[in-house]
């Protein structure tokens, strides 16, 4: 082998090596980018649902709180009628029992 095949071969070998080490980086970077880019898509899709969940409990915590106030106002307006009720009839036993005492 010549001096000249040598260097050849020699410089040959140092470019296909650097080649291949170039590949082999470009190889990593995009596998990299892959890997970011799966990553920030499923972070993505887990916020969009995290925020739609939250926003379905919040409308059905709205939806049970306005229940709970449409059955106290309801238990209040109950409450209300029968002590209504309940004083008109003592005020009749009342006034019953003072027309019985007058009569006798």
């Amino acid at each position: 082998m010549t001096e000249h095949e040598y260097t050849d071969t020699y410089y040959y070998k140092k470019v296909e090596k650097e080649r291949q080490s170039k590949q082999k980086q470009d190889g990593m970077k995009k596998s990299l980018y892959r890997i970011v880019s799966v990553l920030v898509a499923v972070i993505g899709s887990i916020c969009f649902l995290l925020a739609a969940l939250l926003y379905l409990f919040s409308n059905i915590i709205d939806m049970i709180a306005s229940v709970y106030r449409w059955i106290s106002s309801c238990i209040l307006t109950l409450q209300n009628t029968v002590s209504k009720k309940d004083r008109s009839n003592k005020k009749t036993a009342s006034t019953c029992e003072e027309t019985n005492l007058k009569t006798s």
